[in-house]
């Protein structure tokens, strides 16, 4: 008899470990940018890591409603669909709208996937410039590179969804290159809003058309961000950079029990919601 309780308490562990791995096994992805319509449509790419998955797949508007596209696989603002384990599998906006449609992303799946997300831009039926990006990951600071010359028609952008469900203050510092803070500007974005637009269109950053250096951006809250470099008609995605986090001495810190560990490493009046 006790040796059949073992054996059941066993089972009921083993069980509890099993679940608690398949809800660990869940990602999400985000991508804060997409573009369909006026020349442009966006692709992306599901491809199995070795365990099948269910993966979902959400659209946003910039202003953080639903954004319901036409896509080779019919017409929704949510897609779910199964990925084999080894398997692959694409969505492709149909780029109707004859206005651009710009927003973000969100990708759910059951088990860890690759995805990845492909702009282009088409004239005639030809493609003029495409770019590819991997999904961004959830972050409170980050650094980016910046490139513009007006002169030769180059200009360095981002793109940003705000991924908390609360009004999200978010600090633009752009440094040169030499470190130095040459301009900043703080924007509220509301909840699950997305913003896309060039460094020099930032209020209090006209002057800069020609200009080297980096951008960093901080935040109360988690965002997804991705730089752009348009030179011309092409265009390409650079990759974010981690935040600059001010050297510090030593020092001896008393963190409670219940403090969360997701808060590590954050700035000051960081939250998690």
């Amino acid at each position: 008899m006790i040796r059949q309780l073992i054996f059941s308490t066993l089972l009921l562990c083993l069980g509890t470990l099993c679940a608690a791995e398949d809800a660990y096994a869940q990602t999400v992805q985000y991508f804060p940018q997409l573009a369909d319509g006026g020349g442009y449509v966006t692709t992306w790419y599901f491809t199995g890591l070795g365990s099948g998955s269910v993966v979902t797949l959400e659209l946003f508007q910039a202003n953080g409603t639903p954004l319901t596209l036409a896509t080779n696989r019919g017409t929704a603002n949510i897609f779910t669909f199964s990925v084999d384990a080894a398997g692959e599998l694409s969505i492709r906006s149909q780029g109707l709208p004859f206005a651009v449609q710009v927003g973000w992303a969100r990708v759910t799946s059951s088990q860890p996937i690759g995805a990845t997300e492909v702009f282009q831009f088409l004239f005639g039926g030809q493609v003029i410039s495409q770019a590819g990006v991997l999904a961004s990951d959830p972050t409170a600071i980050a650094t980016l590179l910046v490139s513009v010359d007006g002169g030769r028609g180059r200009n360095t952008g981002f793109a940003l969804a705000n991924l908390a469900l609360t009004s999200n203050p978010v600090t633009f510092t752009l440094y040169n290159q030499t470190g130095t803070p040459v301009a900043t500007t703080t924007r509220v974005l509301a909840p699950q809003t997305q913003t896309a637009q060039f460094v020099p269109e930032l209020p209090g950053f006209a002057s800069f058309t020609s200009f080297e250096g980096t951008l960093g951006i901080s935040a109360l809250s988690r965002f997804s961000v991705v730089g752009l470099v348009l030179d011309g008609l092409e265009l390409s995605t650079l990759p974010t950079l981690p935040g600059r986090i001010q050297g510090r001495t030593s020092n001896t810190v008393t963190v409670l029990g219940v403090a969360d560990i997701y808060l590590a490493g954050m700035p000051a009046g960081f939250t998690f919601v």
